[in-house]
């Protein structure tokens, strides 16, 4: 998303718990609320109506729920450790997009 000149972009107030925690318990106990209550429900929707039973059911479909968490995960942290990194302005859009893209990439597969 592009900002329009003067307009400051922020992370996603969702992440801000996670980025701001003081050490490194905090933010791993911030992180595991974000995955179980906001990501893992989003990432399921998604690869559910996109990984039909039919191409190997709840397997196929589990993989790629648990890539998807995984990826994200690393990236988070990523995102943690650089000061200077890009805002994730909206964690739900990126969530949502990073499992279509894992969805799509299971089909190339």
């Amino acid at each position: 998303m592009a900002s329009s000149p003067g307009v400051a972009v922020s992370h996603d107030p969702l992440l801000r718990p996670f980025l701001e925690s003081p050490d490194e318990e905090d933010a791993r106990a911030h992180l595991s609320e974000l995955l179980e209550r906001h990501a893992s429900p989003l990432v399921r929707d998604v690869v559910r109506g996109q990984v039909p039973d039919r191409t190997g059911g709840s397997a196929d479909a589990s993989d790629v729920h648990a890539g998807v968490l995984l990826r994200l995960t690393a990236h988070l942290w990523a995102l943690r450790a650089q000061e200077e990194a890009a805002p994730l302005a909206s964690f739900t859009g990126y969530v949502a997009a990073a499992a279509h893209n894992a969805c799509h990439a299971f089909f190339r597969n």
